[in-house]
Protein backbone atom coordinates (compact mmCIF):
# COMPACT_ATOMS: atom_id res chain seq x y z
CA UNK A 1 0.00 0.00 0.00
CA UNK A 2 1.61 3.40 -0.82
CA UNK A 3 2.36 6.27 1.50
CA UNK A 4 -0.18 9.46 0.75
CA UNK A 5 1.50 12.39 -0.35
CA UNK A 6 0.34 15.12 2.52
CA UNK A 7 0.95 18.36 2.88
CA UNK A 8 3.18 19.96 5.69
CA UNK A 9 1.04 20.30 9.05
CA UNK A 10 -1.27 17.75 7.59
CA UNK A 11 -1.92 13.78 8.10
CA UNK A 12 -3.77 10.89 6.12
CA UNK A 13 -5.11 7.64 7.19
CA UNK A 14 -5.53 5.15 5.34
CA UNK A 15 -8.66 2.70 5.94
CA UNK A 16 -9.54 -0.68 5.76
CA UNK A 17 -11.92 -0.28 3.25
CA UNK A 18 -10.15 1.47 0.92
CA UNK A 19 -10.73 4.77 2.15
CA UNK A 20 -8.83 7.87 3.30
CA UNK A 21 -9.30 10.38 5.82
CA UNK A 22 -7.21 13.53 6.13
CA UNK A 23 -6.99 15.71 8.98
CA UNK A 24 -5.59 19.33 8.11
CA UNK A 25 -5.05 22.26 10.85
CA UNK A 26 -7.82 24.70 9.14
CA UNK A 27 -10.52 24.41 6.55
CA UNK A 28 -9.90 23.21 3.60
CA UNK A 29 -13.15 24.43 1.19
CA UNK A 30 -13.71 20.79 0.45
CA UNK A 31 -17.68 19.85 0.17
CA UNK A 32 -19.50 16.41 1.20
CA UNK A 33 -22.46 15.34 -1.15
CA UNK A 34 -25.81 16.82 -0.47
CA UNK A 35 -27.27 14.86 2.29
CA UNK A 36 -30.64 14.44 0.97
CA UNK A 37 -29.53 13.30 -2.88
CA UNK A 38 -25.76 12.13 -2.27
CA UNK A 39 -25.63 10.08 -5.46
CA UNK A 40 -27.53 12.22 -7.73
CA UNK A 41 -25.66 13.34 -11.04
CA UNK A 42 -24.21 16.30 -10.27
CA UNK A 43 -24.57 16.50 -6.49
CA UNK A 44 -21.06 14.47 -6.02
CA UNK A 45 -18.81 15.67 -3.23
CA UNK A 46 -15.78 17.62 -4.14
CA UNK A 47 -13.44 15.64 -6.88
CA UNK A 48 -10.04 15.74 -5.25
CA UNK A 49 -6.96 14.65 -7.46
CA UNK A 50 -4.44 13.42 -4.50
CA UNK A 51 -1.17 11.08 -5.93
CA UNK A 52 -2.51 11.48 -9.76
CA UNK A 53 -5.68 9.66 -9.03
CA UNK A 54 -9.25 11.21 -8.90
CA UNK A 55 -10.65 10.76 -5.20
CA UNK A 56 -14.37 12.03 -4.13
CA UNK A 57 -15.38 13.71 -0.65
CA UNK A 58 -17.94 11.90 1.28
CA UNK A 59 -17.43 13.02 4.64
CA UNK A 60 -16.73 16.96 5.78
CA UNK A 61 -16.32 17.98 9.09
CA UNK A 62 -14.41 18.50 12.32
CA UNK A 63 -12.52 15.82 14.86
CA UNK A 64 -14.55 15.78 17.86
CA UNK A 65 -12.37 18.29 20.02
CA UNK A 66 -12.65 20.89 16.82
CA UNK A 67 -9.53 21.49 16.34
CA UNK A 68 -8.72 19.88 12.88
CA UNK A 69 -11.27 19.83 10.16
CA UNK A 70 -11.32 16.03 9.02
CA UNK A 71 -12.19 14.78 5.36
CA UNK A 72 -13.14 11.44 4.58
CA UNK A 73 -12.50 10.37 1.23
CA UNK A 74 -13.47 7.58 -1.41
CA UNK A 75 -12.04 6.61 -4.99
CA UNK A 76 -14.17 8.21 -7.76
CA UNK A 77 -16.45 5.31 -8.98
CA UNK A 78 -18.71 8.10 -10.49
CA UNK A 79 -19.93 8.02 -14.11
CA UNK A 80 -20.37 11.68 -13.44
CA UNK A 81 -17.91 13.96 -15.70
CA UNK A 82 -14.81 15.49 -12.84
CA UNK A 83 -15.36 18.94 -13.00
CA UNK A 84 -12.75 21.63 -11.79
CA UNK A 85 -10.33 18.95 -9.56
CA UNK A 86 -9.23 19.86 -6.45
CA UNK A 87 -5.10 19.52 -6.88
CA UNK A 88 -3.92 17.68 -3.85
CA UNK A 89 -1.19 18.68 -2.79
CA UNK A 90 -2.04 22.27 -4.38
CA UNK A 91 1.73 23.56 -3.80
CA UNK A 92 2.45 20.93 -6.61
CA UNK A 93 1.67 23.80 -9.38
CA UNK A 94 2.97 26.94 -7.54
CA UNK A 95 5.79 28.13 -9.29
CA UNK A 96 9.15 27.86 -7.11
CA UNK A 97 8.84 32.00 -6.21
CA UNK A 98 5.88 31.28 -4.43
CA UNK A 99 6.72 28.27 -2.58
CA UNK A 100 6.42 29.04 1.47
CA UNK A 101 9.70 29.22 3.05
CA UNK A 102 10.26 26.27 5.16
CA UNK A 103 9.27 26.73 9.07
CA UNK A 104 10.75 24.72 11.70
CA UNK A 105 9.52 21.39 11.85
CA UNK A 106 7.74 21.31 8.58
CA UNK A 107 7.23 17.98 6.70
CA UNK A 108 8.52 18.14 3.16
CA UNK A 109 6.68 16.21 0.65
CA UNK A 110 9.00 14.00 -1.73
CA UNK A 111 6.63 16.42 -5.00
CA UNK A 112 7.59 19.87 -3.16
CA UNK A 113 11.13 18.12 -2.03
CA UNK A 114 11.84 18.00 -5.79
CA UNK A 115 10.62 21.48 -6.59
CA UNK A 116 12.53 22.71 -4.39
CA UNK A 117 15.85 21.16 -5.24
CA UNK A 118 15.08 22.27 -8.84
CA UNK A 119 14.85 25.76 -7.18
CA UNK A 120 18.03 25.34 -5.42
CA UNK A 121 20.01 24.55 -8.92
CA UNK A 122 18.56 27.82 -10.27
CA UNK A 123 20.24 29.75 -6.71
CA UNK A 124 23.15 27.91 -7.07
CA UNK A 125 25.56 30.96 -7.86
CA UNK A 126 24.66 32.99 -5.36
CA UNK A 127 24.60 30.39 -2.26
CA UNK A 128 28.07 30.75 -1.67
CA UNK A 129 27.64 34.34 0.00
CA UNK A 130 25.47 32.85 2.69
CA UNK A 131 26.92 32.17 5.91
CA UNK A 132 29.53 28.98 6.22
CA UNK A 133 26.66 27.33 8.59
CA UNK A 134 24.09 27.71 6.35
CA UNK A 135 26.01 26.48 2.95
CA UNK A 136 26.95 23.39 5.27
CA UNK A 137 22.96 22.87 5.45
CA UNK A 138 22.80 22.96 1.42
CA UNK A 139 25.29 20.46 1.27
CA UNK A 140 23.19 18.23 3.63
CA UNK A 141 19.88 18.80 1.91
CA UNK A 142 20.48 19.22 -1.95
CA UNK A 143 24.51 18.22 -2.72
CA UNK A 144 25.62 21.97 -2.48
CA UNK A 145 29.58 22.53 -3.14
CA UNK A 146 30.49 25.22 -0.88
CA UNK A 147 34.41 24.72 -2.25
CA UNK A 148 33.48 25.13 -6.09
CA UNK A 149 30.51 27.41 -5.76
CA UNK A 150 32.22 29.66 -3.01
CA UNK A 151 35.55 29.94 -5.43
CA UNK A 152 33.13 30.93 -8.30
CA UNK A 153 31.59 33.16 -6.13
CA UNK A 154 34.77 34.92 -4.68
CA UNK A 155 36.53 35.50 -8.01
CA UNK A 156 33.24 37.26 -9.58
CA UNK A 157 33.31 39.71 -6.42
CA UNK A 158 36.90 40.41 -7.05
CA UNK A 159 36.83 40.85 -10.37
CA UNK A 160 33.55 43.17 -10.03
CA UNK A 161 35.07 45.01 -7.04
CA UNK A 162 38.56 46.06 -8.93
CA UNK A 163 36.59 47.27 -11.88
CA UNK A 164 34.63 49.47 -9.48
CA UNK A 165 37.79 50.74 -8.20
CA UNK A 166 38.89 52.14 -11.72
CA UNK A 167 35.31 53.28 -12.75
CA UNK A 168 35.31 55.55 -9.22
CA UNK A 169 39.31 56.80 -9.60
CA UNK A 170 37.86 58.15 -13.31
CA UNK A 171 34.89 59.57 -12.02
CA UNK A 172 37.14 61.80 -9.00
CA UNK A 173 39.55 62.38 -11.78
CA UNK A 174 36.96 63.71 -13.73
CA UNK A 175 36.17 66.02 -11.19
CA UNK A 176 32.47 64.36 -10.37
CA UNK A 177 31.02 64.82 -6.83
CA UNK A 178 33.54 63.29 -4.45
CA UNK A 179 30.36 61.71 -2.12
CA UNK A 180 29.60 59.40 -4.53
CA UNK A 181 33.06 57.85 -6.06
CA UNK A 182 34.79 57.53 -2.94
CA UNK A 183 31.49 55.56 -0.94
CA UNK A 184 32.00 53.10 -3.81
CA UNK A 185 35.49 53.32 -3.59
CA UNK A 186 35.39 52.26 -0.23
CA UNK A 187 33.01 49.14 -0.65
CA UNK A 188 34.63 48.18 -3.42
CA UNK A 189 37.57 48.12 -1.47
CA UNK A 190 35.89 46.20 0.91
CA UNK A 191 34.51 43.65 -0.59
CA UNK A 192 38.32 43.12 -2.30
CA UNK A 193 40.00 42.24 0.65
CA UNK A 194 36.84 39.74 1.78
CA UNK A 195 37.03 37.65 -1.35
CA UNK A 196 41.05 37.64 -1.01
CA UNK A 197 40.00 36.60 2.83
CA UNK A 198 37.44 33.74 1.41
CA UNK A 199 39.87 32.43 -0.88
CA UNK A 200 42.07 31.52 1.66
CA UNK A 201 39.41 30.04 3.88
CA UNK A 202 37.76 28.23 0.40
CA UNK A 203 42.02 26.85 -0.19
CA UNK A 204 42.02 25.38 3.27
CA UNK A 205 38.48 23.16 2.62
CA UNK A 206 36.32 25.64 4.81
CA UNK A 207 33.02 27.42 3.46
CA UNK A 208 32.91 31.01 3.55
CA UNK A 209 30.51 33.35 3.30
CA UNK A 210 30.46 36.76 2.11
CA UNK A 211 28.53 40.33 3.82
CA UNK A 212 26.50 40.10 0.51
CA UNK A 213 24.88 36.69 1.93
CA UNK A 214 22.03 39.16 4.10
CA UNK A 215 21.17 39.85 0.12
CA UNK A 216 20.72 36.39 -0.59
CA UNK A 217 19.21 35.10 2.60
CA UNK A 218 15.28 36.37 1.80
CA UNK A 219 15.51 34.62 -1.44
CA UNK A 220 16.67 31.47 0.65
CA UNK A 221 14.24 30.70 2.86
CA UNK A 222 12.28 28.75 0.79
CA UNK A 223 15.23 26.35 0.74
CA UNK A 224 16.55 26.23 4.51
CA UNK A 225 14.23 25.88 7.34
CA UNK A 226 14.96 28.29 10.34
CA UNK A 227 18.31 28.63 12.42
Amino acid sequence: MSVPTVMAGERAEEQEDGSRVLLAPAPKGWRAPEPSAPRRPGRAGTAVLWDGEAWEVVEAGTVPEGKEARYCLVRWDRTDVIRDPEAYPPSAGLPGGLMPPLERGDVVTPEEAARRKDLFHVRVPVLALLPAPDQERLRELYGFEPIGAGRRSACFVLVFALLQLLVSRRQIDAGSDPFFPWTAMAVAVYLAVEQVARLLRLSRGEAAGSVLGVLVRPFSRVLLPPR
